[in-house]
């Protein structure tokens, strides 16, 4: 993605990536079908955090790119019996 280091990564693999900015390109080879995919996209105003789904992306289904925030909560004391 834009500049990063690249990697290879196989079915149900996960990973993030720390990137700054609205617009990006992630390039991605597929090794099995001998091609290689290039996609740009923007990332909305105002949001700091994506779930991006490369499969997805790549098909052209919706959505593929999802909001992320991190859950806050807290536990302050365990449960009381």
């Amino acid at each position: 993605m834009n500049r990063l280091e690249s990697a290879e990564y196989y079915p149900g693999d996960r990973d993030k990536a720390v990137i700054q900015g609205q617009s990006h390109k992630i390039k991605v080879e597929l090794f099995m079908e001998g091609r290689t995919e290039e996609r740009t996209f923007r990332v909305p105003f105002g949001q700091d955090m994506v779930i991006i789904y490369v499969p997805k992306l790549l098909a052209g289904q919706e959505p593929w790119l999802e909001s992320f925030t991190l859950n806050q909560q807290q536990q302050s004391t365990a449960p009381e019996d």
